[in-house]
């Protein structure tokens, strides 16, 4: 096993360790100081993903995205290639090969 392997597996189970409520706080209080960025407030395009087990849970900054009249495009794979495919709801994700939400496979590429 490589010392990257090795360090991703010990974080890994570290932020597994982390309570629930801890992680709904700290991503709540994420979604918070990133709205309040210069650079938050200009973008005009967001580049997203959609949290997996204990990622970090971004949602609501991607619903404000789209409320605040932002572009929101989320990664899609197909064939070895990711592209970014722009939502305008996050209603439009369906899941992908991995389970995991993804924009629809005709959607407009960014």
């Amino acid at each position: 096993m490589t010392e990257k392997q090795k360090l991703r597996r010990a974080l890994l189970q570290k932020r597994r360790a982390l309570s629930v409520d801890y992680r709904h706080a700290a991503s709540a209080a994420m979604v918070e100081t990133i709205a309040s960025f210069s650079a938050w407030k200009r973008a005009r395009l967001i580049l997203a993903y959609f949290p997996v087990g204990e990622e970090v849970d971004l949602v609501s900054l991607w619903e404000r995205a789209l409320a605040e009249g932002k572009q929101l495009a989320f990664p899609r794979c197909e064939n070895s290639e990711m592209h970014f495919i722009l939502v305008s709801s996050l209603s439009e994700l369906e899941e992908d090969a991995y389970r995991i939400p993804a924009p629809p496979k005709d959607g407009e590429r960014v």
